[in-house]
């Protein structure tokens, strides 16, 4: 699982959190699951972000941001990657709202 903290192009937009490891590691993940999908032709790998979640780490998230609890339920974001699991190829953001 990845994370919109990883995308370079959204840093500027993306609220003010201490999540510089987070967010690198995420950006790492995503190199090396690319890495493997053109290295190895027989294997199928791709990278999902869930989204902006309820769970701990995403209430927590939200709360420093201001906002009561994260935007996207974990069954919204479960069935949005369902949805895309044969869409592979591409980085999949699941932020519903």
């Amino acid at each position: 699982m990845s994370s919109g903290a990883a995308s370079l192009n959204d840093m500027e937009h993306m609220p003010l959190m201490p999540i510089t490891a987070y967010g690198a590691s995420k950006a790492a993940l995503n190199y090396i699951v690319r890495k493997i999908h053109f290295e190895n032709l027989g294997v199928c790998s791709w990278v999902l972000s869930p989204g902006w979640v309820r769970t701990e780490m995403g209430n927590h998230g939200a709360e420093v941001v201001g906002m009561e609890r994260a935007p996207v339920t974990l069954e919204q974001s479960v069935e949005a990657m369902l949805e895309k699991r044969d869409k592979r190829g591409h980085f999949w953001d699941f932020s519903v709202v």
